[in-house]
C-alpha cells in the first residue's frame, strides 16, 4: 500500500490497482505485462522499485512506469551474477538502502539506493525454521520506522528479528 495505491504482484504479471483509502473501492486497475518479483515503495519521493529475478532493481514513477533508471547490483565492485534471483525488497529510507533477499542463495543484499553495491550481506545458509522439503527459502524482508529488519521465508513459523 502506497498511498491510494495497493499493487498486486506475481511472478509473471502484475497489476497496479488504485483504491480509494475511504472505501477501499477499487478506482482503476492496470495489468502489468512483466514479470515482477519484488517491489518497495519510498514514501519520500513517490517512487517504486521492482524487481524481476535478475541482478536489476527497475525504478518506477508514481504511475509506476519505468523512470528509464535501473540500478544493476554489484558486490565487491564486480555485477552481480544476472542469474542471482533479487526477489523481495524493501526501502530504508533513513539509510537510503535497498534490502532484497537472494532466496536461492539464502542471502539478504543490503544495496546502495545512490551505486547499486551491496554494501553487506547476511548469510541464512542453514537457517531453516520450516519443514525441510526445499521450500522453505527466504522469501521476505521488511523495515519498520524504527530501522528493525525482519525477513520471513515460505514455510516458516515465525518473523524473525535481524540484529544490524
Amino acid at each position: 500500500m502506497a498511498g491510494d495505491l495497493a499493487v498486486i504482484a506475481t511472478w509473471d504479471g502484475a497489476c497496479w490497482v488504485h483504491i480509494d483509502p475511504s472505501t477501499l473501492k477499487t478506482v482503476s486497475a492496470t495489468i502489468c505485462r512483466e514479470s515482477i518479483w519484488g517491489i518497495t515503495y519510498d514514501c519520500h519521493s513517490g517512487t517504486f522499485f521492482t524487481t524481476n529475478g535478475s541482478n536489476r532493481i527497475t525504478v518506477r514513477d508514481r504511475e509506476l512506469e519505468p523512470t528509464g533508471e535501473v540500478i544493476e547490483v554489484t558486490l565487491a565492485d564486480e555485477l552481480v551474477d544476472p542469474e542471482l534471483g533479487l526477489s523481495a525488497l524493501d526501502f530504508d529510507s533513513e539509510r537510503n538502502l535497498l534490502f532484497a533477499t537472494v532466496p536461492h542463495e539464502a542471502a539478504l543484499l543490503a544495496i546502495s539506493r545512490c551505486s547499486g553495491g551491496a554494501l553487506w550481506t547476511i548469510d541464512f545458509e542453514g537457517f531453516q525454521p520450516g519443514p525441510p522439503n526445499g521450500l522453505d527459502h527466504l522469501s521476505a524482508v521488511a523495515v519498520w520506522e524504527s530501522g528493525a529488519l525482519y525477513v520471513t521465508g515460505k514455510n516458516w513459523p515465525h518473523l524473525c528479528r535481524v540484529a544490524l
